[in-house]
């Protein structure tokens, strides 16, 4: 088996992806959707941004409206986001994601 080497610069990039996946599996119950979108190394931009767009295009048949308008802005925001990237990184792949949470309403009593 190959041994891999992590330096100290990789050590802090493991830890923060390890500190939002544990903060995103907080994230639960009704009223919640989350856009994961992975990105393989040397895939082009353009490519997952006209792909997202496309489920821009299908998440409008989604029956509930706040879901649909919360999946539809959701994909809207990762589209921005990418948009400001000029090009994927050589070695590695990207993660991003998007999540969008309902709160609910304090009564009053």
């Amino acid at each position: 088996m190959k041994k891999i080497n992590i330096e100290k610069q990789d050590s802090v990039k493991i830890y923060k992806i390890r500190k939002m996946l544990e903060e995103l599996s907080q994230k639960s119950g009704r009223g919640t959707e989350l856009i994961t979108v992975y990105i393989p190394k040397g895939k082009q931009l353009h490519e997952i941004i006209s792909t997202l767009q496309q489920e821009q295009g299908t998440a409008d048949n989604i029956k509930s409206d706040l879901t649909r308008t919360h999946v539809v802005d959701s994909l809207g925001k990762v589209v921005q986001r990418l948009k400001l990237y000029k090009k994927t990184r050589k070695g590695i792949g990207d993660v991003l994601w998007s999540i969008t949470t309902r709160r609910r309403r304090a009564s009053r009593k």
